[in-house]
């Protein structure tokens, strides 16, 4: 036990060496930091694994990198000099804690969900879209959470494809789940106001858009498309079905909207 600590402390050497050496930590916070970590590895490597201890652990390098990206800003040292050894050092210990941790307790959703927004936190948006797909295999029967990944594949890594296959995959494992139907629906229609909107960025004419408006996601075929399977999949739920409406006037500009919000009353 103690070789392995020990041996994550020298991993920690080049680490401590250029903090010191531009003027982040004295020598005495060097030493009082290298106290602490060796307290939280002794914890986190015990036979009996106690989530706590990890999480102590991932609070404690989490203020510390706060405090060096503070004294960076006070000392003006800018915000990439020396930032491989020192910021991302810490910031791959967390991830490394957070991966254990969530290894050992993960049918513990909220430790999952901490270590999304702590890497969204870091802007390391790719790793947390991999820990969502992590997570949704232990916890793919929670409906709210292939929403969550679904929303953030589209908004924030802006993978409308991605988005869209989460949700058809959700709707597999949990097709009587009303909820995901409704994201899923206002997704496709969000999708169309993303293409129009690049359209408009794009200059094009008036006939290139009416052009394309023979594409089936633009014409709301996809749309319409989700609606009818949902409604073939739960059916005799009146309200369910308003539900879809309500929706849709939030989309009034589209050109197709009227006509599906007929079809949707003519069920």
């Amino acid at each position: 036990m103690a070789e392995v600590v020990q041996r994550h402390l020298e991993d920690m050497l080049s680490e401590f060496e250029q903090a010191k050496r531009i003027g982040l930590f004295t020598e005495a916070e060097i030493k009082k930091i290298v106290r602490t970590r060796r307290r939280h590895e002794y914890k986190i490597i015990r036979r009996t694994k106690e989530k706590e201890c990890y999480l102590d652990y991932i609070k404690y390098e989490t203020h510390l990198l706060k405090l060096v990206q503070l004294r960076r800003e006070k000392l003006k040292l800018g915000r990439i000099y020396k930032k491989n050894e020192i910021d991302l050092a810490i910031k791959r210990r967390i991830e490394r804690l957070f991966r254990s941790a969530c290894h050992r307790f993960k049918k513990d959703v909220n430790l999952w969900l901490t270590f999304i927004e702590f890497l969204k936190k870091q802007y390391d948006y790719s790793t947390a879209s991999s820990i969502f797909t992590t997570a949704l295999h232990t916890h793919g029967n929670k409906y709210w959470l292939w929403i969550m990944a679904a929303k953030f594949e589209f908004e924030t890594m802006v993978s409308p494809s991605s988005a869209r296959s989460l949700f058809q995959r959700a709707l597999r494992i949990k097709p009587n789940e009303k909820k995901l139907w409704l994201e899923y629906f206002k997704f496709e229609l969000l999708y169309v106001e993303l293409i129009q909107k690049r359209q408009l960025v794009l200059d094009r004419t008036k006939q290139e858009i009416e052009n394309n408006e023979d594409d089936a996601i633009l014409q709301g075929k996809i749309v319409e498309i989700v609606f009818h399977n949902a409604q073939t999949t739960i059916e005799n739920d009146p309200i369910f079905i308003c539900s879809f409406v309500k929706i849709l006037y939030e989309f009034s500009q589209f050109s197709f909207v009227e006509s599906l919000v007929n079809q949707i009353y003519s069920v």
